[in-house]
């Protein structure tokens, strides 16, 4: 197992139903429309771009569902946004790590993992 884990405004899960998602999914600089269509093409590849995602595939891709047991007693970094339409499943993430016994920090940064791509 990994000494030491980083989660930098982690995309854990293709669920787009999240308040945050709802409350920044129209940034300009990363659209909410933009991560569904990556979790499309991730999951369903090109030619199952305007197919829904089969539930089997979001729950099987999930990082809420996984096992991380293996992380027990190794620190975690858990940043996300306060701003950003990945930040509840980042928060949600970093309650899972820590319920695994990872010795997670979670870090609410102003902001959103958007911003990097403006400059």
């Amino acid at each position: 197992p990994p000494s030491f884990l980083a989660m930098y405004y982690p995309m854990c899960e293709a669920d787009f139903r999240r308040p945050s998602w709802t409350a920044y999914g129209d940034l300009p600089a990363c659209s909410g429309s933009w991560l569904e269509w990556a979790w499309h093409a991730l999951l369903n590849g090109e030619e199952g771009l305007e197919q829904p995602i089969d539930k089997a595939r979001v729950e099987e891709s999930s990082l809420l569902r996984v096992d991380w047991a293996a992380l027990r007693g190794r620190p975690v970094l858990n940043v996300v946004g306060a701003y950003d339409l990945l930040r509840d499943e980042g928060v949600e993430l970093g309650r899972v790590l820590a319920a695994s016994g990872a010795v997670c920090e979670d870090v609410l940064a102003e902001g959103s993992h958007c911003m990097a791509h403006i400059f």
